[in-house]
Protein backbone atom coordinates (compact mmCIF):
# COMPACT_ATOMS: atom_id res chain seq x y z
CA UNK A 1 0.00 0.00 0.00
CA UNK A 2 1.07 3.67 -0.23
CA UNK A 3 1.02 6.51 2.02
CA UNK A 4 1.84 9.81 1.10
CA UNK A 5 2.51 12.83 3.75
CA UNK A 6 4.37 16.16 3.82
CA UNK A 7 7.03 17.13 5.94
CA UNK A 8 8.60 21.00 6.04
CA UNK A 9 11.60 21.86 3.72
CA UNK A 10 13.79 22.40 6.68
CA UNK A 11 13.69 18.52 7.54
CA UNK A 12 16.43 16.80 6.13
CA UNK A 13 15.54 14.45 3.69
CA UNK A 14 17.61 11.34 4.91
CA UNK A 15 16.48 12.05 8.81
CA UNK A 16 13.09 11.99 7.54
CA UNK A 17 13.00 8.55 5.74
CA UNK A 18 14.41 7.23 8.83
CA UNK A 19 11.81 8.16 11.15
CA UNK A 20 9.14 6.94 8.34
CA UNK A 21 11.28 3.75 7.77
CA UNK A 22 11.21 3.10 11.77
CA UNK A 23 6.97 4.19 11.78
CA UNK A 24 6.47 1.48 9.66
CA UNK A 25 8.75 -1.38 11.08
CA UNK A 26 7.07 -0.60 14.39
CA UNK A 27 3.72 -2.09 12.94
CA UNK A 28 3.67 -6.48 13.27
CA UNK A 29 1.32 -6.47 9.90
CA UNK A 30 4.26 -4.34 7.83
CA UNK A 31 6.33 -7.23 6.49
CA UNK A 32 9.98 -6.45 6.77
CA UNK A 33 10.95 -8.37 3.82
CA UNK A 34 10.22 -6.11 1.09
CA UNK A 35 11.23 -3.73 3.35
CA UNK A 36 9.28 -0.46 3.74
CA UNK A 37 10.23 2.01 1.29
CA UNK A 38 10.52 6.04 1.77
CA UNK A 39 11.15 8.31 -1.02
CA UNK A 40 10.86 11.85 -2.09
CA UNK A 41 7.33 12.11 -4.57
CA UNK A 42 7.36 15.72 -5.01
CA UNK A 43 8.51 19.47 -3.96
CA UNK A 44 4.95 20.35 -2.78
CA UNK A 45 3.31 23.78 -1.99
CA UNK A 46 3.86 23.52 1.80
CA UNK A 47 6.38 20.83 2.41
CA UNK A 48 8.12 17.92 0.73
CA UNK A 49 6.27 15.05 -0.24
CA UNK A 50 7.18 11.63 0.52
CA UNK A 51 5.46 8.97 -0.09
CA UNK A 52 5.74 5.54 1.73
CA UNK A 53 5.21 1.88 0.23
CA UNK A 54 4.53 -0.85 2.90
CA UNK A 55 3.79 -4.42 1.93
CA UNK A 56 1.20 -6.60 4.12
CA UNK A 57 -0.11 -9.66 3.99
CA UNK A 58 -3.50 -8.22 5.14
CA UNK A 59 -4.70 -5.79 2.85
CA UNK A 60 -7.96 -6.11 4.01
CA UNK A 61 -6.49 -4.07 6.79
CA UNK A 62 -5.47 -1.27 4.59
CA UNK A 63 -7.40 1.22 6.63
CA UNK A 64 -6.04 0.30 10.22
CA UNK A 65 -2.53 -0.17 8.89
CA UNK A 66 -2.44 3.66 7.29
CA UNK A 67 -4.07 4.79 10.91
CA UNK A 68 -1.22 2.85 12.47
CA UNK A 69 1.42 4.12 10.32
CA UNK A 70 0.32 7.67 10.01
CA UNK A 71 0.23 8.25 13.74
CA UNK A 72 3.55 6.52 14.50
CA UNK A 73 4.87 8.74 11.62
CA UNK A 74 3.55 12.00 12.99
CA UNK A 75 4.84 11.14 17.17
CA UNK A 76 8.44 10.27 15.31
CA UNK A 77 8.31 13.42 13.11
CA UNK A 78 7.45 15.44 16.33
CA UNK A 79 9.93 13.65 18.66
CA UNK A 80 12.62 14.67 16.06
CA UNK A 81 11.56 18.36 15.68
CA UNK A 82 9.98 17.87 12.12
CA UNK A 83 7.02 20.17 11.12
CA UNK A 84 4.07 18.95 9.30
CA UNK A 85 3.13 21.46 7.65
CA UNK A 86 -0.86 22.11 6.41
CA UNK A 87 -1.89 25.22 3.53
CA UNK A 88 -1.92 28.34 5.09
CA UNK A 89 -2.53 31.81 2.87
CA UNK A 90 -1.78 35.28 3.54
CA UNK A 91 -5.31 37.30 2.25
CA UNK A 92 -4.63 41.16 1.64
CA UNK A 93 -7.43 43.24 1.25
CA UNK A 94 -7.42 46.29 -1.14
CA UNK A 95 -8.95 49.56 -0.08
CA UNK A 96 -10.96 51.63 -2.34
CA UNK A 97 -8.83 54.51 -2.76
CA UNK A 98 -11.24 56.45 -4.62
CA UNK A 99 -13.22 56.92 -1.80
CA UNK A 100 -11.05 58.74 0.26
Amino acid sequence: MRVTLSVAYDAPPPAVRETLERAASDIPEVEAEPAPQVGVAELGDNGVVYECRLWTRCPWREHYLKDAFLSRAYAGLTRAGFEMPFPQRTVHVATDSSQA
